[in-house]
Protein backbone atom coordinates (compact mmCIF):
# COMPACT_ATOMS: atom_id res chain seq x y z
CA UNK A 1 0.00 0.00 0.00
CA UNK A 2 1.41 3.37 -1.03
CA UNK A 3 -0.05 6.35 0.79
CA UNK A 4 0.11 9.99 -0.30
CA UNK A 5 -0.58 12.51 2.46
CA UNK A 6 -1.73 16.08 1.74
CA UNK A 7 -1.29 18.58 4.58
CA UNK A 8 -2.75 22.04 4.07
CA UNK A 9 -5.07 24.50 5.87
CA UNK A 10 -8.68 25.56 5.59
CA UNK A 11 -9.12 28.01 8.48
CA UNK A 12 -7.49 30.02 11.26
CA UNK A 13 -7.42 29.84 15.04
CA UNK A 14 -8.37 32.61 17.48
CA UNK A 15 -4.99 34.26 16.96
CA UNK A 16 -5.50 34.34 13.20
CA UNK A 17 -2.92 31.66 12.49
CA UNK A 18 -3.66 28.86 9.96
CA UNK A 19 -5.06 25.54 11.22
CA UNK A 20 -3.62 22.34 9.68
CA UNK A 21 -5.79 19.76 7.91
CA UNK A 22 -4.65 16.34 6.69
CA UNK A 23 -5.91 14.38 3.71
CA UNK A 24 -4.61 10.92 2.71
CA UNK A 25 -4.89 8.81 -0.41
CA UNK A 26 -3.83 5.11 -0.35
CA UNK A 27 -3.32 2.82 -3.37
CA UNK A 28 -2.63 -0.91 -3.14
CA UNK A 29 -0.22 -2.41 -5.66
CA UNK A 30 0.59 -6.09 -6.08
CA UNK A 31 3.84 -5.80 -7.96
CA UNK A 32 6.70 -4.35 -5.96
CA UNK A 33 8.25 -3.06 -9.11
CA UNK A 34 5.09 -1.18 -10.01
CA UNK A 35 4.20 2.39 -9.02
CA UNK A 36 0.99 3.94 -7.80
CA UNK A 37 -0.52 6.71 -9.86
CA UNK A 38 -2.00 9.79 -8.19
CA UNK A 39 -3.46 13.19 -9.21
CA UNK A 40 -2.62 16.12 -6.96
CA UNK A 41 -5.82 17.76 -5.55
CA UNK A 42 -6.67 21.45 -5.15
CA UNK A 43 -5.31 23.24 -2.06
CA UNK A 44 -7.93 24.27 0.47
CA UNK A 45 -8.84 27.94 0.53
CA UNK A 46 -7.30 29.90 3.39
CA UNK A 47 -8.92 33.28 3.99
CA UNK A 48 -6.50 36.16 3.59
CA UNK A 49 -3.81 33.99 1.99
CA UNK A 50 -2.72 33.32 -1.58
CA UNK A 51 -2.41 29.65 -2.61
CA UNK A 52 1.05 28.89 -4.00
CA UNK A 53 0.92 25.08 -4.52
CA UNK A 54 2.26 21.83 -3.05
CA UNK A 55 5.79 21.20 -1.84
CA UNK A 56 7.70 18.10 -0.70
CA UNK A 57 9.70 20.31 1.71
CA UNK A 58 8.64 21.48 5.17
CA UNK A 59 10.42 24.87 4.80
CA UNK A 60 8.26 27.98 4.90
CA UNK A 61 9.65 29.34 1.64
CA UNK A 62 10.25 26.02 -0.10
CA UNK A 63 9.83 25.70 -3.83
CA UNK A 64 6.49 24.53 -5.26
CA UNK A 65 6.81 20.97 -6.56
CA UNK A 66 3.28 20.34 -7.79
CA UNK A 67 0.04 22.15 -8.44
CA UNK A 68 -3.57 21.01 -8.56
CA UNK A 69 -4.24 18.43 -11.32
CA UNK A 70 -0.63 17.28 -11.61
CA UNK A 71 -0.32 13.52 -12.26
CA UNK A 72 2.55 11.60 -10.73
CA UNK A 73 3.59 8.10 -9.79
CA UNK A 74 5.02 6.98 -6.46
CA UNK A 75 6.72 3.75 -5.40
CA UNK A 76 6.71 4.73 -1.71
CA UNK A 77 4.75 6.90 0.69
CA UNK A 78 4.82 10.63 -0.13
CA UNK A 79 3.77 13.75 1.83
CA UNK A 80 2.82 17.02 0.20
CA UNK A 81 2.69 20.27 2.18
CA UNK A 82 0.50 23.20 1.19
CA UNK A 83 2.29 26.46 0.54
CA UNK A 84 0.63 29.85 1.09
CA UNK A 85 1.68 33.50 1.05
CA UNK A 86 0.14 36.85 1.99
CA UNK A 87 1.10 40.52 1.73
CA UNK A 88 1.59 42.37 5.01
CA UNK A 89 1.53 46.19 4.98
CA UNK A 90 2.75 48.52 7.69
CA UNK A 91 1.40 52.09 7.63
CA UNK A 92 1.79 55.13 9.90
CA UNK A 93 -0.36 57.83 11.47
CA UNK A 94 1.91 60.69 12.61
CA UNK A 95 -0.89 62.04 14.81
CA UNK A 96 -0.61 65.74 14.05
CA UNK A 97 2.89 65.95 12.60
CA UNK A 98 3.27 67.28 9.06
CA UNK A 99 5.67 64.46 8.17
CA UNK A 100 4.29 61.86 5.77
CA UNK A 101 5.70 58.35 6.09
CA UNK A 102 5.20 55.92 3.23
CA UNK A 103 3.69 52.54 3.95
CA UNK A 104 5.79 49.40 3.46
CA UNK A 105 4.65 46.00 2.16
CA UNK A 106 6.37 42.63 2.48
CA UNK A 107 5.32 39.02 1.68
CA UNK A 108 4.86 36.51 4.49
CA UNK A 109 5.44 32.80 3.62
CA UNK A 110 3.65 29.86 5.28
CA UNK A 111 4.04 26.09 4.98
CA UNK A 112 1.28 23.80 6.27
CA UNK A 113 4.02 21.87 8.06
CA UNK A 114 3.74 24.69 10.59
CA UNK A 115 6.76 26.62 9.44
CA UNK A 116 6.24 30.34 8.87
CA UNK A 117 8.63 32.93 7.48
CA UNK A 118 7.34 36.03 9.27
CA UNK A 119 7.74 39.55 7.93
CA UNK A 120 10.07 41.78 9.95
CA UNK A 121 9.80 45.55 9.66
CA UNK A 122 12.12 48.28 10.88
CA UNK A 123 9.86 51.02 12.22
CA UNK A 124 10.22 54.53 10.83
CA UNK A 125 12.30 57.23 12.47
CA UNK A 126 10.52 59.55 14.88
CA UNK A 127 8.65 62.39 13.15
CA UNK A 128 8.71 65.93 14.56
CA UNK A 129 5.86 67.96 16.03
CA UNK A 130 6.44 71.43 17.45
CA UNK A 131 6.00 71.69 21.22
CA UNK A 132 6.00 67.88 21.63
CA UNK A 133 8.42 65.01 22.19
CA UNK A 134 8.03 61.70 20.40
CA UNK A 135 7.29 58.86 22.84
CA UNK A 136 6.71 55.73 20.75
CA UNK A 137 4.89 54.00 17.91
CA UNK A 138 1.72 52.27 19.14
CA UNK A 139 -0.08 49.52 17.21
CA UNK A 140 -3.79 48.74 17.26
CA UNK A 141 -3.32 46.32 20.17
CA UNK A 142 -1.76 49.11 22.30
CA UNK A 143 1.73 47.65 22.09
CA UNK A 144 4.38 50.40 21.99
CA UNK A 145 7.70 50.34 20.17
CA UNK A 146 10.64 52.64 19.76
CA UNK A 147 11.45 54.39 16.50
CA UNK A 148 13.81 52.23 14.43
CA UNK A 149 12.92 49.05 16.33
CA UNK A 150 12.56 45.74 14.42
CA UNK A 151 9.03 44.36 14.76
CA UNK A 152 7.43 41.14 13.48
CA UNK A 153 4.08 41.91 11.85
CA UNK A 154 1.99 38.92 10.79
CA UNK A 155 -0.88 41.06 9.45
CA UNK A 156 -1.51 44.59 8.22
CA UNK A 157 -0.63 46.97 11.03
CA UNK A 158 -1.15 50.68 11.62
CA UNK A 159 1.35 52.40 13.91
CA UNK A 160 0.30 55.71 15.51
CA UNK A 161 2.77 58.26 16.87
CA UNK A 162 2.42 58.94 20.60
CA UNK A 163 3.44 62.42 21.77
CA UNK A 164 4.23 64.03 25.10
CA UNK A 165 3.38 67.74 25.02
CA UNK A 166 5.78 70.28 26.48
CA UNK A 167 4.64 71.93 29.73
CA UNK A 168 3.23 75.46 29.72
CA UNK A 169 4.14 78.39 31.96
CA UNK A 170 1.75 81.19 32.85
CA UNK A 171 3.81 84.15 34.06
CA UNK A 172 3.69 87.90 33.62
CA UNK A 173 5.83 90.97 34.29
CA UNK A 174 6.14 91.89 37.98
CA UNK A 175 6.50 95.24 39.74
CA UNK A 176 8.31 95.92 43.04
CA UNK A 177 9.47 99.03 44.87
CA UNK A 178 13.11 100.08 45.08
CA UNK A 179 12.95 99.47 48.83
CA UNK A 180 11.79 95.87 48.37
CA UNK A 181 14.67 95.25 45.96
CA UNK A 182 17.33 96.79 48.21
CA UNK A 183 16.03 94.94 51.28
CA UNK A 184 16.36 91.55 49.57
CA UNK A 185 12.61 90.90 49.60
CA UNK A 186 12.49 89.77 45.95
CA UNK A 187 13.35 86.10 46.51
CA UNK A 188 12.70 83.10 44.21
CA UNK A 189 9.75 82.17 46.42
CA UNK A 190 8.20 85.61 45.96
CA UNK A 191 8.84 85.59 42.21
CA UNK A 192 7.16 82.17 41.90
CA UNK A 193 4.04 83.21 43.80
CA UNK A 194 2.11 84.21 40.68
CA UNK A 195 3.57 81.62 38.32
CA UNK A 196 1.56 78.57 37.21
CA UNK A 197 2.97 75.55 35.40
CA UNK A 198 0.71 72.97 33.74
CA UNK A 199 1.28 69.85 31.66
CA UNK A 200 -1.19 67.93 29.49
CA UNK A 201 -0.02 64.58 30.80
CA UNK A 202 1.00 65.49 34.37
CA UNK A 203 -1.55 68.16 35.26
CA UNK A 204 -0.46 70.97 37.61
CA UNK A 205 3.27 71.32 38.18
CA UNK A 206 4.80 72.14 41.56
CA UNK A 207 6.57 75.48 41.94
CA UNK A 208 10.06 75.14 43.37
CA UNK A 209 10.34 71.56 42.12
CA UNK A 210 8.94 71.31 38.59
CA UNK A 211 8.94 75.08 38.00
CA UNK A 212 12.07 77.00 38.99
CA UNK A 213 13.96 80.22 38.25
CA UNK A 214 17.20 79.53 36.40
CA UNK A 215 18.84 82.96 36.48
CA UNK A 216 18.07 84.48 39.89
CA UNK A 217 20.93 86.29 41.59
CA UNK A 218 20.18 88.23 44.82
CA UNK A 219 22.55 91.05 43.83
CA UNK A 220 20.53 91.59 40.67
CA UNK A 221 17.94 93.19 42.95
CA UNK A 222 19.81 94.40 46.03
CA UNK A 223 22.21 96.30 43.77
CA UNK A 224 19.54 98.69 42.46
CA UNK A 225 20.12 102.33 43.43
CA UNK A 226 17.33 103.72 41.28
CA UNK A 227 14.34 102.46 39.34
CA UNK A 228 15.01 100.00 36.52
CA UNK A 229 14.28 96.47 35.40
CA UNK A 230 15.78 92.99 35.17
CA UNK A 231 14.66 89.83 33.35
CA UNK A 232 13.80 86.58 35.09
CA UNK A 233 13.56 83.21 33.30
CA UNK A 234 11.26 80.47 34.57
CA UNK A 235 11.82 76.82 33.63
CA UNK A 236 9.21 74.04 33.79
CA UNK A 237 10.09 70.33 33.47
CA UNK A 238 7.53 67.52 33.10
CA UNK A 239 7.87 63.85 34.02
CA UNK A 240 8.96 62.96 30.48
CA UNK A 241 11.85 65.42 30.70
CA UNK A 242 10.40 68.07 28.39
CA UNK A 243 11.62 71.56 29.32
CA UNK A 244 9.87 74.89 28.68
CA UNK A 245 11.20 78.33 29.57
CA UNK A 246 9.56 81.76 29.74
CA UNK A 247 11.25 85.10 30.38
CA UNK A 248 9.46 88.05 31.99
CA UNK A 249 10.59 91.49 33.12
CA UNK A 250 10.70 92.53 36.77
CA UNK A 251 10.27 96.29 37.08
CA UNK A 252 11.79 98.15 40.02
CA UNK A 253 9.93 101.40 40.79
CA UNK A 254 11.41 104.24 42.86
CA UNK A 255 8.41 105.52 44.88
CA UNK A 256 10.29 108.17 46.85
CA UNK A 257 9.17 111.81 46.45
CA UNK A 258 11.39 113.92 44.23
CA UNK A 259 11.42 117.61 43.42
CA UNK A 260 10.27 118.29 39.90
CA UNK A 261 12.74 120.79 38.49
CA UNK A 262 11.32 120.72 35.00
CA UNK A 263 10.74 124.25 33.71
CA UNK A 264 7.20 124.88 32.55
CA UNK A 265 5.91 127.50 30.17
CA UNK A 266 3.73 130.19 31.77
CA UNK A 267 0.34 130.26 30.08
CA UNK A 268 -1.56 132.47 32.56
CA UNK A 269 -0.30 135.10 35.00
CA UNK A 270 -1.81 137.81 37.24
CA UNK A 271 -0.37 141.00 38.72
CA UNK A 272 0.19 139.11 41.98
CA UNK A 273 2.78 136.84 40.31
CA UNK A 274 4.27 139.43 37.93
CA UNK A 275 5.83 142.10 40.10
CA UNK A 276 6.43 142.64 43.78
CA UNK A 277 6.82 146.39 43.82
CA UNK A 278 9.61 147.23 41.43
CA UNK A 279 11.00 143.71 41.44
CA UNK A 280 9.87 140.71 39.42
CA UNK A 281 8.35 137.80 41.37
CA UNK A 282 10.97 134.95 41.30
CA UNK A 283 10.18 131.96 39.10
CA UNK A 284 10.33 129.59 42.07
CA UNK A 285 7.45 131.59 43.64
CA UNK A 286 5.32 131.41 40.52
CA UNK A 287 6.75 134.30 38.54
CA UNK A 288 8.31 134.44 35.10
CA UNK A 289 11.68 132.88 34.30
CA UNK A 290 14.53 135.41 34.08
CA UNK A 291 14.96 134.70 30.37
CA UNK A 292 11.26 134.62 29.60
CA UNK A 293 10.33 136.47 26.41
CA UNK A 294 7.73 138.35 28.46
CA UNK A 295 10.59 139.93 30.41
CA UNK A 296 13.33 140.25 27.80
CA UNK A 297 11.38 141.27 24.67
CA UNK A 298 10.22 144.90 24.78
CA UNK A 299 7.10 144.34 22.68
CA UNK A 300 5.97 141.30 24.71
CA UNK A 301 6.80 143.09 27.98
CA UNK A 302 4.80 146.22 27.04
CA UNK A 303 1.79 144.15 25.97
CA UNK A 304 1.83 142.17 29.23
CA UNK A 305 2.20 145.25 31.45
CA UNK A 306 -0.53 147.04 29.52
CA UNK A 307 -2.89 144.11 30.10
CA UNK A 308 -2.02 143.76 33.80
CA UNK A 309 -2.49 147.52 34.44
CA UNK A 310 -5.97 147.50 32.96
CA UNK A 311 -8.58 148.06 35.70
CA UNK A 312 -12.35 147.94 35.69
CA UNK A 313 -14.30 150.86 37.22
CA UNK A 314 -17.89 152.09 37.65
CA UNK A 315 -19.24 148.64 38.47
CA UNK A 316 -22.75 148.59 39.94
CA UNK A 317 -23.32 146.88 43.31
CA UNK A 318 -26.62 145.15 44.01
CA UNK A 319 -28.07 143.53 47.13
CA UNK A 320 -28.43 139.75 47.20
CA UNK A 321 -29.99 137.80 50.06
CA UNK A 322 -28.48 134.34 50.60
CA UNK A 323 -29.26 131.97 53.48
CA UNK A 324 -30.99 134.77 55.41
CA UNK A 325 -28.13 137.25 55.03
CA UNK A 326 -27.74 140.28 52.75
CA UNK A 327 -24.69 140.62 50.50
CA UNK A 328 -23.51 143.29 48.05
CA UNK A 329 -22.23 141.86 44.78
CA UNK A 330 -21.18 143.31 41.45
CA UNK A 331 -23.91 143.24 38.87
CA UNK A 332 -22.72 141.28 35.82
CA UNK A 333 -22.19 143.37 32.71
CA UNK A 334 -21.64 146.66 34.54
CA UNK A 335 -18.50 148.80 34.69
CA UNK A 336 -15.83 149.59 32.14
CA UNK A 337 -12.12 148.94 31.67
CA UNK A 338 -9.51 151.69 31.65
CA UNK A 339 -8.51 150.76 28.17
CA UNK A 340 -9.67 148.10 25.74
CA UNK A 341 -8.87 147.31 22.17
CA UNK A 342 -12.21 145.75 21.25
CA UNK A 343 -15.59 145.13 22.82
CA UNK A 344 -17.52 142.06 21.75
CA UNK A 345 -21.24 141.72 22.33
CA UNK A 346 -22.54 138.19 21.70
CA UNK A 347 -26.03 136.78 21.99
CA UNK A 348 -26.79 133.62 23.93
CA UNK A 349 -26.98 131.67 20.69
CA UNK A 350 -23.64 133.09 19.52
CA UNK A 351 -22.01 132.14 22.82
CA UNK A 352 -23.19 128.56 22.30
CA UNK A 353 -21.67 128.63 18.79
CA UNK A 354 -18.40 129.99 20.20
CA UNK A 355 -18.21 127.05 22.62
CA UNK A 356 -18.80 124.61 19.78
CA UNK A 357 -16.10 126.31 17.70
CA UNK A 358 -13.57 126.14 20.54
CA UNK A 359 -14.38 122.48 21.18
CA UNK A 360 -13.67 121.73 17.53
CA UNK A 361 -10.69 124.06 16.95
CA UNK A 362 -9.17 124.61 20.40
CA UNK A 363 -8.03 127.88 21.94
CA UNK A 364 -6.23 130.33 19.65
CA UNK A 365 -4.19 128.46 17.04
CA UNK A 366 -3.60 125.44 19.30
CA UNK A 367 -5.32 122.90 17.07
CA UNK A 368 -5.59 124.82 13.81
CA UNK A 369 -3.01 127.18 12.31
CA UNK A 370 -5.78 129.60 11.30
CA UNK A 371 -7.97 129.10 14.36
CA UNK A 372 -7.96 132.76 15.43
CA UNK A 373 -8.50 134.00 11.90
CA UNK A 374 -11.45 131.67 11.49
CA UNK A 375 -12.86 132.79 14.84
CA UNK A 376 -12.78 136.48 13.93
CA UNK A 377 -14.18 135.85 10.50
CA UNK A 378 -17.13 133.91 11.90
CA UNK A 379 -18.06 135.88 15.01
CA UNK A 380 -16.48 139.36 14.99
CA UNK A 381 -16.46 140.66 11.45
Amino acid sequence: VITVTYIDSNGSDAAGEPVTTVRKKAVTIYNKAAKADFTVPELNELAGWQKEGWSFSREADSAVDASAGTDFSASEDVTFYGRYSREVTVSYDTNGAATEISEETKVRQYNASGESLDTVFTLADAPELGGHSFVSWKDEKDHEYEAGQSVVCKEDTLFTAIWDKYPEIEAYDRYFTLGQAQNGEITPTVLLERVKGTDREDGSLTNGRDVIIINHQPEDFTGFTAGGSVTVTYQATDSFGNVTTKTVTVHIVDTSLKEDKTKQYVRFISRQFYRDGEDYVPAELGGLEALSVWRTNAVYKAALEDSLSNEKTNETLINVRLFGKDYKVIQPGTGSWDHSMETWELTKEQIAEVKEYINANGYGNYKSADGLTGFRSRFLE
